[in-house]
């Protein structure tokens, strides 16, 4: 207890002694304080922001940050869509249409020609960029989950690295069409119509350049 004590009372003289010196203040230079940033006190402790105003400045710098754009996908021009049109061999290949499409809020871009042989056989072949999945009209991306059934008609599916879709020919491989999807965005469509035997539109279809068409996201 006597030691308690005793540390007790040379503890208030030193508190007594401390507060009895006096600190001299430091002069800075004015030029050399503009420059300090951390604050000191007397003792010469380096003060620190406290927490919560270290978190306002945290806050305030969030606040000031501008975000970044996002770059969304943007439709390929009709006349960038010609490009994809097959030059095929003997047939006569007419000027193509092209267009801007809208319906139900729904935006895409289209272009279409025709191919006509001697004998009256012809082809068309359609390429259409609706740029995202949304701008499909409702159900079309359906048509590509399995095959469609059509009494009368032979349905193959056409699937390869590029995409998925599906081959319908009538019985006598005179009439039918390919329907093609790429990336849930590009759709392309061959149809031929009154086609000899020497007239296979999957050979059509293999022309396109789909590699370069699916290498568009």
């Amino acid at each position: 207890m006597k030691k308690i004590i005793y540390l007790f009372v040379i503890s208030l003289a030193f508190i007594s002694c401390q507060k009895e010196q006096k600190i001299e203040p430091k002069i800075v230079p004015a030029e050399v304080t503009a420059k300090q940033e951390p604050k000191n006190d007397q003792s010469g402790i380096v003060l620190s922001d406290s927490p919560q105003k270290t978190e306002e400045k945290q806050t305030k710098t969030k606040e000031l940050e501008v975000p970044k754009p996002v770059i969304t996908a943007k439709p390929l021009t009709p006349e960038e869509l010609v490009e994809f049109l097959p030059n095929v061999r003997g047939a006569e290949k007419l000027p193509p249409s092209k267009g801007k499409q809208t319906y139900d809020n729904r935006y895409w871009t289209t272009v279409s020609t025709d191919y006509r042989y001697k004998g009256g056989s012809g082809v068309q072949v359609f390429v259409n960029d609706y740029y995202k999945a949304d701008n499909f009209p409702t159900g079309e991306l359906d048509l590509f989950k399995q095959l469609p059934n059509e009494p009368g008609y032979n349905v193959s599916a056409v699937k390869n690295e590029f995409g998925k879709g599906f081959k319908v020919m009538d019985l006598n491989n005179e009439n039918g069409y390919i329907y093609f999807l790429i990336n849930d965005r590009f759709t392309i469509r061959v149809e031929g119509y009154n086609l000899s035997k020497s007239i296979d539109i999957q050979n059509i279809f293999n022309q396109m350049n789909l590699k370069k068409l699916s290498s568009i996201k």
